[in-house]
C-alpha cells in the first residue's frame, strides 16, 4: 500500500488547465483550454484557499500558505506563501 500523506485545506484549488484568448475573432470559451498539468509531491501541504496554477511542480514536503497564489515551481521542502507566492523558508532550516 503506498501512502501520499498530502494535505489539502478547505478551499484549496489546483487549476488543472486554462483557456486559449490568441484570437479577437472567436469567444475565448471557443478557443480550447490547454493544460500542462500539475505535480505536487508526497507530504506537501497546501493551506486554505491557496491556488496552485497550471504548469506548476510543488516538490515533496513543500508547505503552500494560505492564499497563496502558485505559479511557479516550489522545491521541495520549501514554505511558499503570498500572492504571487515566493519561498520564504526551507523547511530544513531552523527558523
Amino acid at each position: 500500500m503506498h501512502e501520499v500523506d498530502t494535505l489539502l485545506a478547505a478551499y484549496a484549488y489546483v487549476v488543472g488547465g486554462g483557456h486559449a484568448f490568441d484570437r479577437t475573432d472567436v469567444p475565448v470559451i471557443e478557443q480550447g483550454r490547454p493544460s500542462k498539468g500539475i505535480d505536487i509531491g508526497q507530504g506537501t501541504w497546501l493551506g486554505a484557499m491557496a491556488v496552485i496554477l497550471d504548469g506548476v511542480s510543488v516538490g515533496h514536503d513543500a508547505i503552500v500558505g494560505a492564499h497563496a497564489v502558485v505559479a511557479h515551481d516550489v522545491p521541495p521542502f520549501a514554505i511558499a506563501a503570498g500572492a504571487p507566492a515566493r519561498v520564504i523558508r526551507d523547511r530544513r532550516t531552523p527558523a
